[in-house]
C-alpha cells in the first residue's frame, strides 16, 4: 500500500494514464462526479469485513470484562468507517485500486471459507469440526452461563487460597461416582450439563464433567476454556494458562472466542508472573 503511494505521488511512468473509466489517471486524488466512489467502496467493505467477521459471534454474552471489551472493539471497528472514508480522499487512486481490491477479495474470502463445500475442497475441516462439534443453542447457553461466572469471581476465589493444587483435578468427586451416566453421554452433554452447574455456582459438581468431556474431545475448546476459567479463579494461573493456550489453536481463526482465549491465557501468565513476585 504504502509503496504504490510513493509511485503514485512521484508520478511513476505509466500510472498517469495507466487506469479506466473515472480513475484513468492514477497518481490524482479522487475529484468530481465520481470522487466519492472509491472512498465509500473503501469504507463500505471495511465496515463489510466487520459485520462478516462477527457475524457468528456472541460478543455480548463474553465473561465480565471481556464481554465488554469484545463490544467495544466491535465499536471501534465500526466507528473506524467514517476516518477511512475520509482519508480515502487524500490517498491517490492508484493505492484506492489497490484498497478496494484488498477489501473484495478479503470479502469473498471470508464468506468462502464459511462454506462446507469449499473447505471440503480445500482440504480443510468443516465448521461443525472447528467448533468442537457443539450445537448453536449450546454454544449460545455456554458463553451465557459463562458471562454470570467472570475471571476472578470472589465466590471462589476463597476456596483454595491455601493450596497449590484444587483436588478435583487429580481426584474423581463424588458427583462422578454418583452420576453413573457419565461415561456414555457425549463430550457435548457432558458440557451442557456442567454448564448448569456453574450456573448454579456448584463448581465442584461442574469440573469432573467438564474434564471427562475434554478426555473424550480434546477439540471442546468450549470446554478448555470453562476449565482455564475455573482454574483461574481458584488462583491458579500456571494450569489456567495450559489450558487457554491448548484452546488457542482449536479455535477458528474468525471465531471471536479467540479473542477470548488469547486475552486470559495472557492475563494468566501476568498474574502468575505478579504471583511469583508477592512470595520472595
Amino acid at each position: 500500500m504504502a509503496s504504490i503511494r510513493s509511485m503514485c505521488l512521484s508520478n511513476h511512468p505509466g500510472l498517469d494514464n495507466g487506469g479506466i473509466l473515472w480513475f484513468n489517471n492514477l497518481t490524482e486524488f479522487p475529484h468530481g462526479a465520481l470522487g466519492p466512489v472509491f472512498p465509500v467502496l473503501v469504507a463500505g467493505l471495511h465496515y463489510l469485513n466487520v459485520q462478516i467477521s462477527f457475524q457468528k459471534s456472541q460478543a455480548k454474552h463474553y465473561p465480565g470484562v471481556l464481554g465488554l471489551l469484545a463490544k467495544y472493539y466491535k465499536i471501534y471497528l465500526d466507528i473506524l468507517a467514517i476516518p477511512l472514508f475520509l482519508i480515502a480522499y487524500v490517498v491517490p487512486q492508484g493505492s484506492l485500486v489497490y484498497w478496494t481490491t484488498n477489501g473484495l477479495f478479503h470479502v469473498a474470502q471470508q464468506l468462502s471459507l464459511r462454506n462446507d463445500i469449499v473447505r471440503k475442497m480445500l482440504g480443510l475441516p468443516d465448521t461443525g469440526a472447528l467448533a468442537g462439534n457443539t450445537s448453536p443453542k449450546s454454544l449460545h447457553e455456554g458463553q451465557k452461563i459463562m458471562q454470570r461466572w467472570p475471571l476472578g469471581d470472589s465466590r471462589m476465589q476463597s476456596k483454595l487460597e491455601s493450596s497449590t493444587a484444587p483436588k478435583f483435578m487429580f481426584e474423581d468427586s463424588k458427583m462422578m461416582d454418583e452420576n453413573v451416566s457419565a461415561e456414555s453421554s457425549s463430550p457435548e452433554e457432558l458440557l451442557q450439563q456442567a454448564l448448569q452447574y456453574l450456573g448454579t455456582g456448584c463448581q465442584d459438581q461442574a469440573v469432573p464433567l467438564i474434564r471427562t468431556a475434554i478426555e473424550k474431545n480434546p477439540d471442546l475448546h468450549i470446554a478448555l476454556i470453562g476449565m482455564g476459567q475455573t482454574l483461574f479463579s481458584n488462583k491458579l494461573f500456571p494450569e489456567a494458562s495450559v489450558c487457554f493456550e491448548h484452546a488457542i489453536p482449536k479455535i477458528e481463526e474468525q471465531d471471536p472466542l479467540l479473542v477470548l482465549a488469547y486475552f486470559s491465557a495472557g492475563l494468566s501468565r501476568k498474574n502468575q508472573v505478579e504471583y511469583l513476585f508477592t512470595c520472595f
